[in-house]
Formats: structure tokens, C-alpha cells, sequence
């Protein structure tokens, strides 16, 4: 079906044709609705299948087209000293959100 929306756009720009531009317009539209249709149901379907509140949400945070947070620590700078290692860093917050508390 875009085939044939993006072959009448063609031949409406082409051709100049009222014709061709109501066919696109019909056919664009068309093409419009079925693929809002096949979303809707999509996510009907993956709701009603969701077995706990976590695949729940998680389906609604992608009809949202909202991504996970990710805050990962790939390095950090403790008195100049930058540090990679992930046991390193580990221990450095550890250390640190110990002694403020």
C-alpha cells in the first residue's frame, strides 16, 4: 500500500493532475488509518497479555516512546585521581555515602 501512495505522489507532482492528488490523498490516508488501527491493536494485544504490572508498564512507557533511565558511573575524579574500575568506584560511593549519614 506505500507503494502505491508513494506511485500517485509521484504521478501528482509529475503530472499535475487533480486526479492523481485525490487518489494520493485517499490512498495516504488510507495507509494513515490501517497503521494507526494495527498500533492500536498491537498494544491492545501486548496489555492484555502482560502477566504483572512490570510488563504493564513497560509497554506503556514504549507507547510513550519513553526510554529507560540508565545513570551509569563510567569513571570518576576522587582528588585528581581518575578512576575506571568499577570496584573502585563502587567502593568510592560506598565510602563516601557512609560517612555523611
Amino acid at each position: 500500500m506505500s507503494y502505491r501512495r508513494d506511485y500517485l505522489k509521484k504521478q501528482s507532482i509529475k503530472l499535475r493532475s487533480a486526479y492523481y492528488d485525490k487518489a494520493y490523498k485517499r490512498c495516504k490516508n488510507k495507509l494513515n488509518n490501517l497503521i494507526k488501527e494495527t498500533k492500536q491493536e498491537y498494544f491492545r494485544d501486548k496489555l492484555s497479555n502482560a502477566k504483572n504490572s512490570k510488563e504493564s508498564w513497560r509497554t506503556i512507557n514504549e507507547l510513550l516512546n519513553k526510554k529507560p533511565k540508565t545513570s551509569e558511573v563510567k569513571e570518576l575524579d576522587i582528588n585528581g585521581q581518575l578512576i575506571t574500575d568499577d570496584d573502585k568506584i563502587a567502593d568510592a560511593f560506598n565510602q563516601y555515602f557512609s560517612t555523611i549519614g
